[in-house]
């Protein structure tokens, strides 16, 4: 749901279909190389992990990885869980107030 919207809120800003879908995917290439999936987290720059932890990728990452070796009960795991519950109602009320219209 939060890929979505904010796919849909980069598309607000777009004229076109076919230019929606380039920037999208660009900003989704960008969100999954500072995730920590393709390059871990640990070996980028500082300012680069801080960039990462605005996004919702990295918590999605980190959420699934805890749940896949078993150790979902760390507190750090509930964090981002509502981190990503906030932004995902955030994004829901902006994307309710506003109507797409591509030419």
């Amino acid at each position: 749901m939060i890929f979505y919207s904010i796919g849909f809120l980069l598309s607000l800003f777009i004229k076109s279909a076919r230019t929606a879908n380039i920037v999208t995917s660009g900003f989704f290439i960008a969100m999954l190389f500072t995730s920590g999936v393709v390059l871990p987290l640990d070996s980028l720059p500082d300012y680069v992990k801080f960039c990462a932890n605005l996004l919702p990728m990295s918590h999605s990452i980190a959420v699934m990885q805890l749940l896949w070796i078993g150790e979902f009960t760390n507190s750090i795991s509930y964090l981002d869980i509502v981190y990503l519950l906030v932004i995902g109602c955030f994004l829901l009320i902006l994307l309710r107030t506003v109507k797409i219209r591509w030419e």
